[in-house]
């Protein structure tokens, strides 16, 4: 399974460094290539994939933070409401869960135009917000109870209100899982394809991953430049499971 996914990754790392003539010449060539790293200056100087970049990393950063911000009092607050108010309040987060974007996409933009947010980043984090907040909270939910809740009944003794058992305890106590909703939200809203295609027209303000799509229709016979475009793509997600990794094997370990 690692080499599934290993190798084809590393083939397009080895690709993007290769000019498009190596790449017609020996497509499978390693050690007779010259390696060149012109795609990649190319790729920041003509396609300006830093700007991409930095949107993405924005957009994407700012809805997992407020995805997490909201999910941990929404869950700590089911925990007391009425066991079949709780139910139904569950199915709707399944039915919300498995709803297909397409399907409000539509929906959203008409809402987006009529306050006159389309063409704003500000849609596509309010939009992402309102996709990932039922999976993270569900998910956290899910974490709270099976928690001891004595340690909430002493903090309560203590005279803790709410606000504070929220921050103070039951916040660090779930860290791994609010690193897992985080990583979920971000690379979620990372890939996502649509949303901010659909929303967003303004060539600056466009996301990495819709505006890669562009390089296939204008960089056709250019492969290797393709790839460089892509592992730009991949490498901040790599990152982000690289700095949370410790946090999420430590909740494995639990």
């Amino acid at each position: 399974m690692v080499l599934t996914v290993a190798f084809p990754l590393l083939y397009m790392i080895i690709i993007s460094f290769k000019s498009r003539n190596e790449f017609a010449a020996n497509p499978y060539d390693v050690i007779n290539t010259k390696w060149t790293i012109d795609n990649y200056i190319k790729m920041f100087a003509d396609y300006h994939v830093q700007k991409k970049l930095w949107n993405s990393f924005f957009v994407s950063g700012t809805t997992a933070l407020f995805v997490c911000l909201f999910a941990v009092p929404a869950a700590y607050c089911m925990l007391y409401i009425d066991k079949r108010i709780r139910k139904i309040i569950v199915l709707l987060m399944i039915v919300f869960i498995f709803m297909p974007t397409q399907v409000t996409l539509a929906s959203k933009y008409r809402m987006f135009l009529a306050l006159g947010l389309v063409d704003t980043r500000f849609s596509v984090i309010v939009s992402g917000i309102a996709d990932w907040l039922p999976t993270s909270t569900l998910l956290l939910f899910l974490h709270i109870q099976g928690l001891d809740k004595s340690v909430i009944r002493a903090a309560k003794l203590d005279g803790c209100n709410e606000s504070r058992i929220v921050v103070r305890i039951l916040t660090p106590i779930i860290i791994p899982a609010i690193s897992i909703i985080f990583i979920n939200s971000f690379t979620g809203m990372w890939n996502d394809f649509l949303t901010p295609m659909y929303l967003l027209r303004s060539e600056s303000k466009q996301l990495l991953i819709p505006a890669l799509t562009g390089l296939i229709q204008r960089y056709r016979s250019n492969l290797p430049f393709q790839l460089a475009g892509y592992v730009c793509g991949i490498i901040p997600t790599l990152l982000i499971y690289t700095v949370f990794k410790n946090n999420i094997l430590e909740g494995f370990k639990k």
